[in-house]
């Protein structure tokens, strides 16, 4: 009995006690440790806007956007048959071509990626394409029987086909769309000359309404419309046409020099307004890829940075 009191006169001495590192349990105790839970966006291949550009050896090297002097890819992934980015769609899902097929990547896309299906391309495509807003795909293709630009009908899931084709001039070399859903088509001549093909939106029957830009200079490539409604087109810098220039007989209104570039591959913009451009250094057979971004509103590379990639396609998309 007298041990039993012994040790409850211990215990209540020291839950009385403050000293020797304990606390009391008064009106204000201490805060809790915090343990802090994962971010959701701590994977990096998930939340943030992303851009995919083709590396000239079968992968598709992942950046995270914004762009800055510093960035490096954080990943890449590898397509069977090739890796030629063409275009995202407002899914956010991304396109890869590789000149048979359409591999279709839904987010998070990861060096772990592979495809949620594919479709196969009819023709031989040019490793381009574009969605409108409203979600229809076009995909420039040629063949021994000419060139145009296949159409599929959204939504594009598993097992789409063509359901229309719009002849197109000449050689397809790429194709974008705007916000009301005009389809740019950009085909290039005999001797590297360029012509630019507006066509009306598939809900007025992707009518010609325009040609435009020829120029006998180098032959443009793969354009973007800009969100300054300014249509932006690849060449040995970039071609600028504004809104008024969209018709018959409409010429560029000035050019865009991207200084230490044999030329310009491709153009794409993040949500943020930079322009990010594809562009060829050095010389063959090693010409290599830098990625130089254009701040608003367009006047001069900010900076580039290198890619671990050659400049043999120079496809890029960016996930929205």
């Amino acid at each position: 009995m007298v041990a039993r009191l012994l040790v409850l006169f211990a215990l209540v001495s020291l839950a009385n006690c403050t000293g020797g590192g304990g606390y009391s349990a008064g009106p204000n105790p201490p805060a809790p440790i915090s343990h802090p839970e994962s971010s959701p966006h701590a994977n990096p291949y998930a939340g943030p806007q992303h851009a995919y550009v083709d590396d000239g050896f079968g992968h598709v090297l992942i950046y995270t956007l914004p762009l800055t002097p510093a960035s490096v890819p954080i990943g890449k992934f590898y397509v069977n048959g090739g890796a030629h980015p063409g275009c995202s769609d407002n899914q956010g899902r991304l396109l890869v071509l590789d000149g048979a097929f359409i591999h279709v990547f839904t987010q998070p896309i990861s060096p772990q990626s592979t495809e949620a299906f594919r479709l196969r391309s009819p023709s031989q495509s040019n490793f381009r394409c574009a969605v409108d807003p409203a979600g229809n795909l076009y995909v420039p293709e040629y063949s021994q029987y000419g060139s145009y630009m296949d159409v599929y009908a959204a939504p594009v899931e598993a097992g789409s086909r063509p359901v229309a084709e719009i002849f197109v001039e000449n050689l397809p070399r790429g194709v974008t769309t705007d916000n009301v859903g005009d389809v740019f088509e950009t085909t290039e001549f005999l001797f590297g000359s360029t012509s630019i093909q507006e066509f009306s939106p598939r809900s007025s029957g992707n009518k010609l309404v325009a040609t435009f830009g020829i120029d006998d200079q180098f032959g443009g490539s793969v354009g973007a419309v800009g969100p300054d409604g300014k249509l932006y087109v690849a060449s040995i810098g970039i071609d600028v046409y504004l809104p008024a220039a969209f018709h018959n007989g409409g010429v560029k209104d000035h050019s865009i020099a991207v200084k230490g570039a044999n030329g310009v591959i491709s153009i794409a913009f993040g949500l943020n307004g930079d322009m990010i451009v594809t562009g060829s250094v050095g010389r063959y057979p090693r010409v290599q890829m830098r990625l130089y971004v254009l701040h608003p509103p367009y006047a001069a590379p900010a900076f580039s940075i290198p890619t671990p990639g050659l400049a043999l396609f120079g496809g890029i998309a960016i996930t929205q």
